[in-house]
């Protein structure tokens, strides 16, 4: 179905121009007082602190240098070349103000020109309250060449959008601007709730200060460990090894500028097609040589059918240019390699492959077949190690936002932009912010129940491969029926484009809109979802699909682990009516376990209540007295468990993935996928949870037995009681009978059994001593009809039409009564 967003929230034009000269406040930064800009140096630092200092439920803000603090360390080689790298960090410095860091430590000291050293910033949006280490990880990078700078004020304003958005201050947006519709808040402040957003705003910070592309001297997006030997030599590029090691992103997000392509893996020369149109790579000495050429086409990547079915989601989300006639924004979604040229060093294939490819041996330079380098002059070779306590499977985009490296402030766009999809003439962030946006739905799939409409939809997918709404307080009963292969919606952040999925819901029933009125914790959906992205023609290497993303939604169960974060996953999901969100069964079957117990509990209650009898006091004493021993209830909040449930078990060794979920690199896709699923111990044992499913299980079994028994014992009483009236009104009615036999004026003897049927006349009265006839000639008796015979002269007892009771011939012919006793 269509919705379209009030016009209200849509029809304004350009915001107001910038806030009044001289410094800006924090409320600037806060609310945005003015149309969309570029921050300088220290105002990205003043915008993000602002933030972290009025919302600190929902953002934090770190110093690269406080966050990891070896980052300018220079370890090995020669003492010369440790020197000259000593005297390259001295050198990158960014002014003489030091920058505002809202809760720093320590502060930095200038050097001796009075010059203060350059600094990047880490950014984590999320819902604090509800984190968990299992909660989807997801990055966006501002910039990695300092002279591209648009994509630093898409990632800005997206934050504020969000933030704003959770904490219910999208209001306070300023009269100059548009403020959000209703249900847009609803689904950004859903993304603060079940991602954890990371952001880069700008890792190059040299770059970006003195606007020029690399970080002294080194392109950051060739210094990664990727078919680059001497990599590691930029402060952006340290700065993004040591986040990406100690997380698990599903996805990620890189801006640039210079064309406008939305491009995904493969980059690398090593995965090419060949003149035959096999996979194959360059040869070693045009690597070497790093001839870049522009003719060359990717192999298939392992992940291609996600990185492409995403991709064209985010192209939809960026919009068309100007009119519905002319192509889309971003005009080309393909491989790095068709798209723009192959690159060696790339972010983008470090982070998809680096925990899968092969590593170079000890000693040797990386190559074609052996793509992970092992070692970066000067950099620990422990932390180029992807094999054993790191996990690095993102699916990583890098979009080139403008032909023009400098795109002008006036082409940013508005707020209102964001909102609405068929504005054609959409603004360079609002396009931008709405397919980052994507991007971090698509990290995790789930249903959401859209209470004000009446509806349900899939988001964080492209599918839903069939599943159904449940009552889990009532045996699991279906509520409604998900269809296979229905197509998810999205986020209903922005009235949608042409082309974008749109209507694609599920209304509710009057019996599910009413479950969920009184008891929205019982009502669960449950589905899986994008079974189609396993699919592969030719992929290089010839391994199954190997992102996070792909295996935590299509396997059985995954497990992966890093540091303090984890993924822990099966192929169904569940979500409740309520808002939680269940990407683990186990998880889940602890809380289907306390709502069933609770569903027990008032239902016995309900039952003391009706027998008269107190129904707190006992059921307490006896719920205290099954769980006494038992361990502490679970307290489920947002996506699974609230953090302190882990605090006494979370530490960095145990969560290294168990061996036995290790992929062997190389490994063919059907034996690893294999070897995937049949995971079947936990990174971090539940066994609490188990033990406590199971109590409360055994609790409602003798909860539930004892109330049966209760049944059984009045079902009884009562038998009892009706048997001892039945046979009080049976001797009463018999007695009754008796008199009346005794005291009847044409008594013949019946008592004794001595009435005669042979005549006419002798049927006749016995019928009517018997009572066969009644007074009122009804000719009915317990079911037995008397049929009289008008041919027949009239007999006492018989029916005239004409004469009625009395006169004239007749005959009785009786039929079986309602006992099946026949008069014959």
């Amino acid at each position: 179905m269509m919705r379209l967003f009030t016009k209200a929230f849509l029809s304004a034009g350009v915001v107001a121009s910038s806030a009044a000269a001289g410094e800006k406040t924090a409320e600037d930064f806060l609310y945005g007082k003015g149309a969309f800009q570029y921050l300088s140096y220290h105002e990205v630092f003043d915008f993000y602190s602002a933030l972290a200092e009025h919302f600190p439920q929902y953002v934090k803000i770190w110093s690269a240098d406080e966050k990891f603090p070896h980052l300018r360390d220079f370890e090995g080689e020669t003492p010369e070349d440790r020197q000259a790298f000593q005297e390259k960090m001295k050198e990158m410095t960014c002014g003489t103000a030091p920058v505002n860091i809202f809760g720093r430590q320590t502060e930095p000291q200038p050097n001796e020109k009075g010059q203060y050293p350059c600094e990047s910033l880490l950014v984590q949006v999320t819902n604090f309250e509800t984190l968990t280490p299992t909660t989807p990880e997801v990055l966006a990078i501002g910039e990695v060449h300092g002279n591209e700078k648009v994509g630093v004020s898409v990632v800005s304003e997206m934050v504020r959008q969000l933030v704003l958005s959770k904490a219910g201050d999208a209001a306070q947006l300023g009269a100059d601007q548009l403020h959000q519709p209703a249900a847009a808040a609803k689904d950004l402040a859903y993304l603060v709730d079940h991602r954890s957003m990371w952001v880069m705003p700008m890792p190059n910070a040299f770059g970006y200060y003195h606007d020029v592309r690399e970080d002294q001297g080194v392109d950051p997006n060739r210094d990664m460990p990727y078919l680059a030997a001497n990599c590691m030599q930029s402060f952006a590029g340290r700065s993004l090894n040591e986040l990406a090691r100690t997380h698990l992103f599903r996805q990620m997000i890189e801006f640039h500028a210079g064309t406008r392509q939305l491009v995904y893996s493969w980059a690398g020369p090593n995965h090419v097609m060949g003149n035959d149109g096999k996979p194959g790579s360059l040869s070693p000495q045009v690597i070497e040589n790093n001839d870049a050429g522009f003719n060359e086409k990717s192999s298939e990547a392992p992940d291609a059918h996600a990185y492409h079915g995403i991709a064209r989601r985010m192209q939809l989300a960026a919009g068309k240019e100007n009119t519905a006639d002319a192509p889309y924004w971003y005009p080309l979604i393909a491989p790095h390699t068709d798209a723009i040229y192959w690159i060696r060093g790339g972010i983008q294939d470090w982070m998809y492959a680096g925990s899968f490819e092969p590593q170079a041996a000890k000693g040797h330079a990386p190559d074609p077949t052996h793509p992970i380098a092992v070692h970066c002059p000067g950099y620990p070779d422990a932390k180029l190690d992807y094999k054993k306590e790191v996990n690095m499977r993102c699916l990583s985009y890098l979009v080139e936002t403008d032909d023009n490296k400098h795109i002008a402030e006036s082409h940013f766009g508005t707020v209102a932009q964001l909102y609405d999809n068929t504005d054609n003439a959409n603004g360079q962030l609002p396009r931008n912010m709405r397919l980052t946006l994507r991007v971090f739905e698509m990290a995790d799939p789930a249903i959401r129940f859209n209470h004000d409409k009446n509806y349900l939809y899939g988001v964080g997918c492209e599918n839903i491969d069939g599943g159904s709404v449940i009552d889990i307080c009532d045996n699991d009963r279906e509520l409604l029926s998900i269809p296979d292969d229905f197509t998810c919606e999205g986020l209903e952040i922005w009235q949608p484009g042409l082309e974008e999925p749109q209507g694609n819901t599920l209304d509710y029933t009057e019996e599910l809109k009413n479950r969920i009125a009184s008891n929205p914790e019982c009502v669960v959906a449950r589905a899986s979802f994008d079974k189609a992205w396993v699919q592969q023609a030719n992929p290089d290497p010839s391994l199954t699909p190997q992102s996070h993303a792909v295996l935590s939604r299509v396997s059985e169960k995954y497990e992966a682990a890093t540091g303090a974060a984890r993924i822990s996953t099966t192929k169904t999901r569940y979500s409740v009516a309520d808002g939680k969100i269940f990407e683990n069964e186990e998880n889940f079957a602890v809380f289907k376990a306390q709502q069933q117990h609770q569903s027990l509990q008032e239902q016995g209650a309900g039952d003391r209540y009706m027998h008269g009898k107190n129904p707190a006091a006992p059921m307490h004493e006896q719920h205290h007295e099954e769980h006494s021993d038992s361990e502490p209830s679970a307290v489920l909040h947002g996506d699974v468990f609230h953090p302190r449930h882990l605090a006494g078990n979370t530490g960095e060794n145990d969560h290294a993935l168990p061996a036995s979920s290790q992929p062997v690199v190389g490994e063919p896709a059907a034996h690893f996928m294999n070897k995937q699923d049949s995971t079947s111990a936990p990174v971090v044992q539940q066994e609490h949870h188990q033990k406590q499913a199971a109590s409360m299980k055994q609790a409602d079994e003798r909860k539930r037995s004892s109330l049966e028994q209760k049944d059984k014992v009045q079902q009884h009483w009562w038998r009892n009681v009706w048997n001892v009236l039945s046979f009080i009104i049976v001797c009463v009615c018999g007695f009754a009978l008796y008199l009346h036999f005794r005291t009847g004026r044409n008594y013949t003897g019946a008592a004794t059994g001595g009435v005669a049927l042979g005549s006419d006349s002798k049927q006749a009265a016995a019928n009517k001593h018997l009572g066969l006839v009644s007074k009122n000639d009804k000719h009915e008796h317990y079911g037995s009809v008397v049929t009289p015979d008008p041919e027949r002269g009239d007999h006492d007892g018989g029916f005239s039409p004409k004469r009625g009771a009395g006169g004239g011939p007749g005959r009785a012919t009786p039929t079986a009564n309602s006992q099946g006793t026949s008069i014959s």
